[in-house]
């Protein structure tokens, strides 16, 4: 383990805020995507099971030709059969339910490390060993966040901190405004950057 400091715990107060937002993405990205699969697979069977055995008085009604209908029920099943396809391949469900309950891990670490924290925003160091224990702990049990998308989970967290930074200093200013002004600031920060010192520690 990193040998402790007031700065490794800082340090790991930041971590814990950082992840558990992270995974509250992700939680959030899987149930929209699970539920949307859902919705369609409904939604295509209920209307193959409408127009599978429509007269073509029906589809007189309808406007369209019984050909035409016959086009609609086909593009249905594929559209069934492909979000059925994703729901048991890419298991969205099961992995909202992962990051969902390493939420919840990350959520109870948080709290103890404000429930620690001194009124001078420092923590005692008498409760640096727990809160270590408690933070390698949590790390072990949770399951991970996928490489593929830590950069952009974590650039998407900071923009939030800035975010709502700003708007608590400019309440009145509208929320798109703040967040243009974040995207290019940083935009043209990152364009005149001329070095990136590979040294130093960064937030990790």
């Amino acid at each position: 383990m990193t040998k402790l400091s007031e700065r490794e715990v800082k340090r790991q107060y930041r971590v814990i805020k950082q992840t558990l937002s992270m995974h509250a993405d992700l939680r959030d990205e899987y149930s929209r995507a699970s539920c949307f699969a859902q919705i369609v697979t409904v939604v295509a069977c209920t209307l193959i099971c409408a127009m599978t055995f429509a007269s073509d008085q029906l589809y007189s009604v309808l406007g369209v030709s019984a050909a035409s209908g016959t086009v609609v029920v086909g593009f249905a099943g594929i559209a069934a059969f492909t979000a059925s396809l994703a729901l048991l391949v890419l298991d969205w469900r099961g992995r909202a339910t992962e990051h969902r309950e390493a939420a919840k891990l990350w959520s109870r670490a948080l709290r103890e490390f404000r429930t620690k924290r001194a009124e001078d925003q420092t923590w005692p160091g008498s409760t640096w060993d727990e809160l270590n224990a408690l933070y390698w702990h949590t790390s072990q049990y949770s399951v991970e966040v996928p490489s593929g998308r830590f950069n952009g989970l974590k650039g998407r967290y900071l923009r939030k901190v800035l975010i709502s930074r700003l708007q608590s200093r400019y309440p009145g200013s509208p929320l798109f405004l703040i967040w243009l002004k974040v995207r290019l600031w940083h935009l043209f920060g990152a364009l005149r950057h001329k070095g990136i010192d590979l040294t130093h520690d960064t937030q990790s």
